[in-house]
């Protein structure tokens, strides 16, 4: 930001920032009481002023600056209406209204005396106790054609983020720049507007602070909502895809379950060898006919067969059962289940059946005619 001429445009309003001119300014620097806290100090330098000014203090425009490690406070002050007769007008439409020569506040330059040369005036500045704040400022309207090579030079006064303000200074007979930087809770003290304003001022700034805070806050979760939402869209649409793909796969995916299903069924029956056939053929050979009746028959794997019927007697049963398992093909898996009633047993069986291929009979080879001997020559 461009520091302001001595007689501002209406345009001015609109900055930031308000520098005006330090021989403006009545200048006074006095020692703090001991044992005085940070929250007596403005009621102290408000009295203090109130005890040497001419004028009544709610026609003045005044602040000040405090070092209380040094108890060493500043305080400088100006009447409105010269304020006024200078050009300075609508001060409460900037964010601060200082006077030119804080630019030298906390710069310590190592020297109890340095001149400051702004736009507007030339000031010198005595330090004596405290590095950071002045004993004494006195400052004279600027001679532009004069130019002091013994002083620091003011090249730009900007507000920054947090609401400081950031001096630009060339130090004396050099070009290398400087800056000093005064913080908002200093400048608050600075200011130089009347003390119920800046008390308003601070109060709707804290509000609007903490209203940007929370907007920035609400636009961070409304961008992750629509993050997650998108998201969300994105999943919805892969899914949709992946499920008319299912879809369009399940047919043919039932098709060749099915085949393998059968497959499966193919080998075992091929692993297991199961010879349903041979089974029925050899319990029903053994069976005694008049005695003996099935109800039920069932082969499984491993060639496990279940047989459920009628016997006239236990005993009839029981010969069957020998003669299922002397025939060596046939094996009881567990014992017979039995029911007798009105003189008839109901039982069932389970077996395990063991093939065994029968010999075939090797074929005969045809009988050698007996071989003639020769008959006696006569």
């Amino acid at each position: 930001m461009e520091i302001p001429e001595t007689e501002p445009t209406e345009e001015s309003a609109e900055k930031s920032l308000c520098l005006l001119p330090g021989h403006l300014f009545f200048v006074e620097g006095i020692a703090l009481p001991e044992g005085l806290t940070e929250e007596e100090i403005p009621s102290f330098a408000e009295l203090s002023l109130e005890a040497i000014a001419p004028f009544p203090i709610e026609q003045l425009n005044w602040g000040y600056l405090c070092d209380t490690e040094h108890q060493q406070l500043l305080y400088f002050a100006t009447h409105q209406d010269r304020l006024r007769q200078a050009g300075f007008k609508d001060l409460e439409a900037y964010t601060w209204v200082l006077p030119d020569f804080l630019a030298l506040h906390g710069l310590n330059p190592g020297s109890e005396t340095c001149q400051l040369q702004t736009p507007q005036s030339e000031a010198k500045v005595h330090f004596r106790d405290s590095p950071r704040v002045p004993q004494t400022v006195t400052a004279t309207p600027r001679d532009a054609a004069a130019e002091s090579s013994d002083a620091y030079q003011l090249q730009t006064a900007t507000v920054n983020e947090a609401q400081g303000v950031c001096f630009t200074l060339t130090a004396p007979a050099s070009e290398t720049s400087r800056e000093v930087t005064l913080a908002a809770e200093t400048l608050w003290a600075a200011d130089v507007r009347p003390a119920d304003f800046k008390t308003n001022e601070r109060r709707a700034r804290k509000l609007s602070a903490h209203l940007l805070q929370g907007f920035k806050y609400a636009a961070c979760f409304a961008g992750l909502l629509i993050a997650v939402e998108l998201i969300l869209l994105s999943c919805n649409l892969w899914l949709n895809i992946r499920e008319n793909k299912v879809e369009r796969q399940s047919t043919p995916v039932a098709t060749i379950q099915e085949q393998q299903a059968l497959s499966v069924k193919l080998e075992r029956v091929f692993e297991n060898q199961l010879r349903p056939v041979a089974v029925l053929e050899l319990i029903n050979n053994l069976r005694p006919t008049k005695s003996i009746h099935f109800s039920e028959t069932s082969t499984e794997e491993n060639n496990h067969i279940t047989i459920e019927g009628e016997a006239n007697t236990v005993n009839a049963l029981n010969n069957y059962i020998d003669q299922l398992k002397a025939s060596g093909q046939l094996a009881l898996l567990s014992p017979p289940k039995t029911l007798t009633r009105s003189g008839k047993t109901t039982f069932s069986v389970e077996l395990s059946y063991t093939h065994r291929e029968t010999p075939k009979p090797r074929p005969t080879e045809p009988a050698q005619a007996p071989k003639r001997e020769p008959a006696p020559s006569s």
